[in-house]
């Protein structure tokens, strides 16, 4: 999560894919993972001022973490540490931003979504 958090999409995305390959891709983790590595090659598209990209990878993201809900026992809304309210909300987000914020050249790498990935 700190490497999402910090703005490094690409390294976050390569992370999860190994926990997603290491959970055998499927059940409530491998949705769960998927959805996580769908979020960040979406904030990477919109650091890419790619908005058709973010949409497409956005909205897989939304409905990963809807079927990872939908695995989940009835009434539960946090899964390893993580809202999947909150989780639904940033990639729903995601599919509404245009495009990235103003950029700070004195930063080699920065955070281009306005949300964190906070455990609770």
């Amino acid at each position: 999560m700190d490497l999402f958090n910090h703005g490094y999409y690409w390294e976050a995305h390569e992370y999860w894919e190994e926990l997603w390959r290491a959970c055998g891709r499927s059940g409530a983790a491998g949705c769960f993972f998927q959805g996580l590595i769908r979020l960040a090659a979406a904030a990477q598209k919109l650091r890419m001022e790619n908005p058709r990209g973010v949409r497409r990878h956005a909205r897989r993201a939304t409905e990963l973490f809807q079927q990872t809900a939908a695995l989940k026992a009835a009434g539960e809304i946090h899964y390893m540490g993580l809202s999947l309210n909150e989780l639904i909300g940033f990639a729903d987000d995601l599919c509404k931003q245009p495009a990235a914020g103003p950029r700070n050249p004195a930063s080699p790498v920065e955070a281009a979504c306005g949300f964190v990935l906070c455990p609770r």
